[in-house]
């Protein structure tokens, strides 16, 4: 179908766009605990590409996002973008979350939302992380958080981590900061009080994801 400029604006009800749309069924979130059974796979050695390529993470130790609460599309958005350039294997969403699939969160991404498996969440999913023997690094301004400079630097051990991030607002609720190895804040200036979710994921990510390996 051809359409002028002003239709297109019309129909998608905003005016930056590239001038061609697509129609495509939304793909369902995948399941955490799936995702983890594909990372076992890939480290006993399965030899097919798609299995290592869905997993990831190869033979590195596994890194995971989660996110709880984050209810801007285009914190969320931003937030998956930054995964992926820093070395995420996968997003995992918890409940309260923006569809990662809807058109701001698609255009904050910059398209990575189709790069990296979308993982459902929820707090058993947690407790099944922590059994697996990953580490959990809540962020949080808790009496518990420790700066995240510091514990990145600790834990150059080589074993699987999943950083968990809140509302921009609130944080996470309690029962998530329970399930946490690790609280985790970041140091600021003391006329600052709090940082964007997409800035301080970033930095985060950079602390968690890249340094050290």
């Amino acid at each position: 179908m051809i359409m002028s400029h002003d239709e297109l604006c019309a129909l998608v009800d905003f005016k930056f766009h590239r001038g061609v749309l697509a129609l495509a069924h939304k793909p369902a979130l995948g399941s955490l605990d799936g995702w983890l059974a594909r990372i076992d796979t890939v480290r006993a050695g399965a030899s097919e590409a798609s299995v290592a390529l869905d997993a990831g993470c190869g033979t590195r130790p596994a890194r995971l996002l989660v996110l709880w609460d984050v209810t801007d599309p285009s914190n969320l958005g931003a937030l998956i973008r930054t995964a992926a350039a820093l070395g995420s294997d996968a997003i995992a969403l918890g409940p309260g979350c923006a569809d990662p699939y809807y058109r701001k969160a698609i255009r904050a991404s910059m398209g990575n939302v189709f790069a990296l498996p979308i993982l459902a969440c929820a707090l058993q999913d947690l407790l099944l992380l922590r059994e697996a023997g990953w580490r959990i690094c809540a962020a949080a301004l808790t009496d518990r958080a420790t700066d995240s400079a510091v514990l990145a630097d600790a834990l150059r051990d080589k074993v699987p981590r999943a950083l968990v991030l809140g509302n921009e607002g609130y944080g996470l609720p309690p029962e998530v900061l329970e399930h946490s190895t690790e609280q985790v804040c970041i140091p600021m200036e003391k006329d600052v009080d709090s940082l964007n979710v997409a800035v301080a994921g970033g930095i985060l990510m950079y602390q968690f994801f890249r340094q050290g390996f």
